[in-house]
């Protein structure tokens, strides 16, 4: 059965020892550790009995000062001369011919015991707190291969939607250029670019394939726009922004509004895009 331990610290209190067994001493090494070192001592306890004891380095100093000085606390006392005849006496041996004393083999002093436990100790704690640093450089090698490893799947999911984003657009240009009611319209470059040129290909049930070359380099603020040429006013497709070389590929939908279109035409207008062209037209064609 366990049982309380009390014990007087360096500045003379009795403080009561934390009790804890020998394999969770193992376990919590490191936490054991800071609770001596932060002058809360620690009884390692085994089948509830215990066994040691774990201390600070401040009150190993100072129970080894107190250590030091116990040998000259107390004055020698020499026995009475008389007192070995009595006790030779008493157990019936010759005082004429008894024969000297063997010596007897000092014992080992309090103080030499002290200070191999605490040398013990020291080297215990020294262990502990090697063991300590060793666990946190291993935290931390695990919490950078943890990072890297989100990095990683970072940069995966990043992949994955580009791919995904690429196969829908791939899925859409080619259920317009299989659609039964595909149709053709040669773009054309207008006044503002003769050498562009470009071509659509139009489903009215599943939308527009459009592509450009040799656009121009679009303005400050503006952005082009495609529209379906109806028999009533132009309908707008979408925007769209060529690359460095003035190519461009977008896919559109075909909204209510075009549901019977008659052409395609391109033009630039402010960023955001109007709702009716404003701007010169730079690619045109009729449906064939």
């Amino acid at each position: 059965m366990s049982r309380s331990l009390r014990f007087r610290n360096a500045q003379g209190d009795l403080v009561d020892l934390a009790l804890v067994p020998a394999t969770r001493f193992k376990n919590d090494l490191s936490a054991m550790f800071e609770q001596a070192a932060l002058g809360k001592p620690v009884a390692i306890t085994k089948h509830d009995t215990p066994k040691a004891v774990l201390i600070s380095y401040e009150e190993f100093r100072a129970l080894a000062a107190v250590v030091n000085i116990l040998p000259y606390a107390v004055p020698q006392i020499d026995p009475p001369p008389a007192l070995r005849g009595r006790v030779l006496a008493a157990v019936g041996a010759d005082a004429g011919h008894a024969r000297a004393a063997a010596p007897i083999a000092p014992r080992r002093s309090f103080a030499t015991v002290a200070w191999l436990s605490a040398a013990a100790l020291l080297v215990m704690a020294l262990g502990l707190g090697a063991y300590s640093v060793s666990l946190r450089q291993r935290i931390g090698g695990l919490e950078a291969l943890l990072r890297e490893a989100m990095s990683r799947l970072d940069r995966t999911e990043q992949q994955l939607a580009s791919a995904t984003r690429d196969a829908d657009r791939a899925q859409v240009r080619l259920a317009v250029l299989t659609a039964p009611d595909m149709k053709q319209v040669d773009l054309a470059g207008q006044t503002p670019a003769p050498r562009a040129a470009g071509r659509a290909f139009l489903s009215r049930s599943n939308g527009l394939l459009f592509a450009a070359s040799q656009l121009p380099p679009l303005p400050a603020g503006r952005t082009y726009q495609v529209w379906f040429l109806t028999p009533g006013a132009p309908v707008s497709a979408g925007l769209f922004a060529p690359d460095q070389n003035g190519r461009a590929t977008a896919a559109f939908d075909v909204p209510a509004s075009a549901a019977s279109p008659t052409g395609v035409a391109v033009s630039i207008e402010p960023s955001g895009g109007v709702a009716a062209p404003t701007g010169a037209i730079y690619l045109a064609g009729l449906l064939h």
